[in-house]
């Protein structure tokens, strides 16, 4: 999974903190960067009625409808 620590020790991995040892951004390891952007610039779009939820693509919705849940 990006951003978890790779190649190293069990022994190692304990002892880094708790944020270098797991991601704590939205819809981390689900999405890449770009996509993860994109999602959330159209959740906003969403929440803010400029844009409706059926005009999204399909694929995205379900991780849109997180990104509300989180946010409210």
């Amino acid at each position: 999974m990006h951003g978890m620590p790779h190649g190293l020790n069990s022994s190692e991995v304990r002892k880094l903190s708790k944020t270098q040892r797991r991601p704590e951004v939205l819809l981390a390891g689900k999405l890449c960067n770009k996509c993860r952007d994109m999602v959330v610039e159209e959740a906003i779009k969403v929440n803010s009625g400029v844009k409706q939820i059926t005009s999204v693509q399909l694929n995205y919705r379900p991780y849109i409808l997180e990104i509300q849940n989180k946010i409210q």
